[in-house]
């Protein structure tokens, strides 16, 4: 369903970019605008510090988290090549630099270059089989790119590295649930909600692990997770969701009512109307749809 797809590519969003804050300059100039300009940064002055940033790396052109921080600060900006060229920089000077990799890699991502994304992340495997953070990368990039079967695996690398990764649980059971794999998936979901403290994503997990309960027939597990999420998220794409969900429910168990009730809440969604709108159509006159 269209709608549901909307929802995934929402809220399939990018990993976030870690800051370098201890100062390794070579001079006493290099390591002055170093400081302010995380200072700036901090004060969300992003331009402010990105001048700053590259009077340190001019002073010390081998003042590897300058260069990576002025990357950072570009991404703020949305200034994407200038961001790519810094975190290059980085990795030119110090070639294990793990965060610079990954933050490249993010940017790869963004932008669709989805071999150099790859190979990216595989260039930190190669030095750090152990980074949770580029296998979860990695996993993101074939997801991203529609490649399900081949996300799995890394996704399962993540999280085996480190199981607390909510966020890659969510996204493990949804590359599932586009699979079919739909045990699997609620399993997974069940871990991202368990290590997610955020109302509003353990509304969203519930919703989708309502999504595979119902592949499942199992309506009264689907129904609980369909109100869980109703009950913890006020986004209003993923509560008509969960209403149409319900409306599933509601019809599969033959409570037509019901039914048509939820799907009423869901059409008032302009992503979920029409679908819901053919479902009070079929449900009020079944001899025409049979």
């Amino acid at each position: 369903m269209k709608a549901t797809l909307a929802l995934i590519l929402v809220f399939i969003t990018g990993f976030s970019i870690v800051w370098a804050q201890e100062s390794e300059a070579r001079s006493p100039e290099a390591g002055n605008a170093y400081n302010k300009g995380n200072s700036l940064y901090k004060q969300k002055k992003y331009e402010e510090a990105v001048a700053q940033f590259k009077q340190a790396v001019a002073a010390d052109p081998t003042f590897y988290k300058a260069f990576y921080n002025l990357g950072v600060s570009y991404n703020k900006l949305d200034k994407t090549q200038e961001a790519k060229d810094a975190f290059k920089k980085a990795i030119e000077v110090k070639p294990d630099f793990e965060n610079a990799y990954i933050a490249l890699g993010k940017q790869y991502t963004d932008t669709k270059d989805w071999e150099l994304a790859i190979n990216t992340y595989n260039a930190v495997i190669g030095f750090n089989p152990q980074s949770s953070d580029a296998y979860q990368g990695l996993g993101k990039v074939y997801f991203e790119k529609g490649d399900y079967t081949q996300a799995v695996e890394p996704l399962k690398k993540a999280v085996e590295i480190d199981g607390k990764l909510y966020y890659t649980w969510y996204i493990l059971g949804t590359a599932y649930q586009q699979l079919n794999r739909h045990e699997e998936a609620v399993s997974a979901l069940e871990q991202a909600i368990k290590f997610t403290t955020r109302k509003n994503s353990r509304g969203r997990y519930y919703w989708r692990m309502g999504e595979s309960l119902l592949q499942l027939k199992k309506y009264k597990q689907a129904q609980e997770a369909y109100l869980d999420a109703l009950k913890l998220n006020r986004e209003d794409d993923v509560r008509a969701a969960a209403n149409f969900g319900l409306g599933e429910v509601s019809k599969a168990l033959g409570r037509k009512n019901d039914a048509i009730a939820y799907y009423k809440k869901a059409a008032q969604n302009r992503s979920w109307r029409d679908a819901a709108e053919r479902e009070i159509e079929i449900l009020n006159n079944p001899d025409k749809y049979q």
